[in-house]
């Protein structure tokens, strides 16, 4: 497999880049280790008891954004 040189693009783009690639995924084809998929069943069970922390997803974004400056 070819490597691809991404080194001409700000961290901003590169992050954009990888965002955009995941969207491209569809859920269901992605593998997943056997321990991440316990993870995300954890997760989703205490989300849905309302025991997971979260927060909106704006929020979430300006914490990104700041953190990529």
């Amino acid at each position: 497999m070819a490597v691809i040189d991404f080194t001409h693009l700000s961290p901003g783009q590169r992050l954009q880049f990888i965002g955009e690639l995941c969207d491209s995924l569809e859920a269901e084809k992605v593998p997943l280790s056997p321990v991440w998929k316990v993870e995300l069943d954890q997760r989703s069970r205490d989300l849905k008891a309302g025991n997971g922390d979260s927060i909106p997803l704006a929020q979430a974004m300006d914490e990104l954004r700041r953190r990529n400056r």
